[in-house]
């Protein structure tokens, strides 16, 4: 609810109306024209109508409905008011002031100008008679009641006005600076992104030594020495093979760095876990570790992102990679599963190195915090995928793994079968 709804037919106007209605009774009690019970009528109407206003229609009516609507009920009710009070002789006029404040709160220039005249219509028509007879003590009297009410409307128009424009600019710095730290945050995603590549190059470089090396050896054989047609066609039958596994690598490693982030469809986890684990697992057989996956053969699709989900996969394989690493360990492990579970995608990454100490285990979320060397990491990993995984309406979180290091749970929502059908998985 927004505070012009706030203010508009709230509780307040239900406070003064009972004590309106007490002072009413009070003040007419000595007043020949005031017609009961029927006056009274009416200022319970006017205080079950607000009441209701504030309670119950905000329900079952738009917010753009609601003003117009209370607005002329309350003027409505507030003329049988003046009709059973004494008509013009009533000093009950000043209350068209409620209607009117509450007009030009909830309404814009031309909406003030309607709810003046449906205030002043009635008003007048209460003069209709002694105007005809030329009394102009009356007409003085009206001019003076429909100036008190033009002028207090022209400055709580003001007031109003102000108010709003003071909004639309709170508004429109709230919008800049979520906008800025959207940019912000894609920058740091495009950052920790081309850190992810300089390592996975890193890797692939040593991944293609030994099929160009084996390119190299058997291209160098085939151009000085003469071999039977038979023993030619397996050679360049290997360098072929070679070739082909040297493509496979190149075509894994752009496919990884081309793919935009940013637009969410729906998914096949495995897919996108399988292709990470071609990225890395070079790595993996250069420092001789063991690599165990477990995915889940009937697991369902998801709507997200799959060009950041598999940034997250990679930042946590290495972080996994880099950590029993550290330990120098010859019988390390790095287990990948995926799993569903009580109506969520699990995915996790666990691994046998040190795991991390209770004591940071809160810290390891905050951005720039790390715990590997100097020069090694910028402390950007963690916090950058944990906001990845939350814009898809997941969460990761860390856990002890089995064999005793840490494991970190990806846990996204599982998009419904028809809405999966209306989108080509990624």
């Amino acid at each position: 609810m927004s505070q012009r709804d706030e203010w508009f037919g709230g509780p307040i106007d239900g406070v003064v109306f009972a004590l309106i209605m007490v002072v009413a009774a009070f003040l007419g009690r000595e007043n020949p024209r005031f017609v009961y019970p029927e006056v009274l009528y009416c200022f319970l109407g006017l205080l079950a109508f607000n009441l209701i206003n504030f309670s119950i229609l905000p329900r079952l009516l738009s917010q753009s409905r609601r003003p117009p609507l209370a607005v002329a009920s309350n003027i409505f009710l507030l003329t049988l008011v003046l009709r059973y009070s004494g008509g013009s002789e009533s000093y009950f006029w000043v209350l068209y002031l409620l209607p009117m404040f509450n007009g030009c709160l909830a309404f814009g220039r031309r909406g003030v100008l309607a709810t003046l005249a449906a205030v002043l219509l009635p008003l007048m028509a209460f003069y209709a008679e002694t105007l005809a007879r030329l009394r102009w003590n009356d007409a003085i009297e009206l001019l003076v009641k429909a100036t008190i009410i033009t002028a207090s409307a022209i400055v709580v128009m003001r007031v109003a006005a102000r108010e709003r424009e003071a909004r639309a600019r709170l508004e429109e710095e709230r919008r800049r600076s979520e906008a800025e730290r959207g940019q912000a945050r894609e920058q740091l995603q495009r950052m920790d992104r081309l850190a992810t590549l300089g390592t996975l190059i890193a890797g692939v470089a040593h991944e293609l030594k030994s099929p160009l090396a084996f390119i190299l050896g058997y291209a160098e054989l085939a151009h000085d020495q003469d071999y039977p047609p038979a023993e030619t066609k397996r050679i360049f039958r290997s360098i072929e093979e070679r070739a082909r596994c040297c493509d496979q690598i190149i075509q894994h490693m752009l496919a990884f760095s081309r793919q935009k982030a940013g637009g969410r469809k729906v998914c096949d986890i495995n897919a996108l876990v399988r292709e990470c684990v071609a990225l890395k697992e070079h790595d993996w057989i250069f420092d001789r570790l063991e690599f165990v996956t477990e995915l889940a053969t009937d697991l369902p699709r998801t709507m997200l992102s799959g060009a950041e989900f598999q940034q997250v996969v990679f930042n946590l394989l290495t972080n996994a990679h880099q950590a029993i690493r550290a330990t120098g360990r010859t019988d390390g492990r790095i287990r990948l599963s995926t799993r569903r579970e009580a109506g969520e995608i699990v995915v996790s990454v666990e691994d046998n190195g040190p795991g991390i100490p209770a004591e940071i285990a809160e810290r390891i979320w905050e951005p720039f915090f790390t715990t590997k060397p100097e020069g090694e990491g910028t402390g950007l990993g963690l916090a950058i995928c944990s906001q990845i995984v939350k814009a898809s309406e997941g969460s990761l979180t860390l856990e002890s793994g089995r064999d005793g290091g840490a494991a970190f749970l990806i846990r996204l929502p599982i998009v419904a079968d028809a809405q999966a059908s209306g989108s080509r998985p990624a």
